[in-house]
C-alpha cells in the first residue's frame, strides 16, 4: 500500500514493492465527487506531439518567387486539416456499468485532442525556413500514444500523396515533416483503468461502505502519478480515494478537514482488513 500526500511528490519515488496504491489527491472527472466515498477507477492518458515542418527559406522581398515554400503556409494547412480531424476524432470510454448509486451520473468519459502552439520564422524579413505545431492530445483506454503517433504520422502522407503539402528540396535533399512525441522532464502516458468488477475494487468499496459510505465511482481526466504506477506495475491494481477540496495547482489549493477525518476513517479500515484481501 502507498499512501501520499501530493500527486508530484511520489513519482520518483516507485520502487515496484508496493504491493497496492491508494493515492489520496482530488480526481476530477466526469461525476462529482464525494470525498472518500467515491473510488476514482482510473485517468486519461496524454502525450504531446511536436510536427517538424521545413520551408525554403528565401528574400521576403522576393516572396512572390513560385520556388519559395512558405513553412508558416505549409503550418497552415496542417492546422487546418487537424481541425477536421479533431472534429470528426471519436474516443468515448465506460469505465463502469451503469451501477451509479441512486442512478445518478455518468459512466462514460471522452478522450480529445487540439492544437495548442503554432510558430513559425524567427521575426526577420527572410520566408520562414521552419515552423513547429504541437497538438495536445488526451486519451481513454481506447487508444494509446502509438496510435496518436500514427495518425498524425498518415496524415502527413496523405497531405504529400494529395498535392496539398509541398515538397522541400534544399540543395537537392528532400526535407520532410517530421512528427514525434514532445520530450518532457516527465514522460507521456497512456490511460488505464482497474474494472470496477476487480476483486480490488469490490475489496476497496466494501471497506468504504462499513465507513463512510460509497457514493459512486468516477474516472480522473488528468495524468498524475498514478498513471507513472500503472505503467510501471500494470500487474498491481491502482485506484484512487481521496478527500475534498478545490484549486488544484495554484497556491491556495485546499482540502476540507470533514472530508480528511473521514479519508483517516477510510484509510484505517483499509489498514485493519488488508490482510484479508486474496
Amino acid at each position: 500500500m502507498l499512501l501520499s500526500r501530493r500527486e508530484r511528490a511520489r513519482g520518483k519515488r516507485l520502487d515496484g514493492r508496493c504491493e497496492r496504491h491508494r493515492h489520496p489527491e482530488i480526481g476530477n472527472g466526469p461525476n462529482e465527487t464525494f470525498g472518500a466515498s467515491t473510488i476514482i477507477l482510473g485517468r486519461l492518458g496524454r502525450c504531446e506531439y511536436v510536427i517538424d515542418v521545413p520551408g525554403t527559406g528565401g528574400h521576403g522581398a522576393h516572396s512572390y518567387n513560385e520556388r519559395f515554400i512558405n513553412a508558416a503556409t505549409e503550418c497552415a494547412k496542417i492546422v487546418g486539416r487537424l481541425d477536421g480531424m479533431r472534429k470528426e476524432h471519436k474516443d468515448e470510454f465506460e469505465f463502469a456499468s451503469k451501477e451509479v448509486v441512486g442512478g445518478i451520473g455518468e459512466n462514460t468519459i471522452y478522450g480529445s485532442f487540439y492544437v495548442n502552439r503554432v510558430e513559425a520564422g524567427d521575426g526577420s524579413l527572410s520566408v520562414p525556413s521552419g515552423g513547429r505545431i504541437f497538438v495536445d492530445w488526451t486519451f481513454t483506454p481506447n487508444f494509446t500514444i502509438d496510435y496518436g503517433l500514427k495518425k498524425l504520422r498518415d496524415l502527413i502522407e496523405e497531405m504529400y500523396e494529395s498535392g496539398e503539402l509541398e515538397k522541400v528540396m534544399v540543395s537537392g535533399e528532400f526535407r520532410k515533416i517530421t512528427v514525434q512525441p514532445r520530450p518532457r522532464p516527465t514522460p507521456a502516458s497512456n490511460a488505464f483503468i482497474t474494472p470496477h468488477d476487480h476483486p480490488f475494487t469490490d475489496f476497496v468499496r466494501k471497506a468504504i461502505a462499513e465507513t463512510v459510505s460509497f457514493k459512486n465511482y468516477n474516472m480522473g481526466f488528468s495524468v498524475a502519478d498514478e498513471n507513472v504506477f500503472a505503467r510501471i506495475r500494470p500487474d498491481i491494481p491502482v485506484l484512487v480515494v481521496g478527500p475534498l477540496g478545490d484549486d488544484c495547482h495554484v497556491a491556495d489549493e485546499w482540502i476540507t478537514i470533514d472530508s480528511l477525518l473521514e479519508l483517516e476513517k477510510v484509510f484505517t479500515k483499509f489498514g485493519e482488513s488488508f490482510g484479508l484481501y486474496e
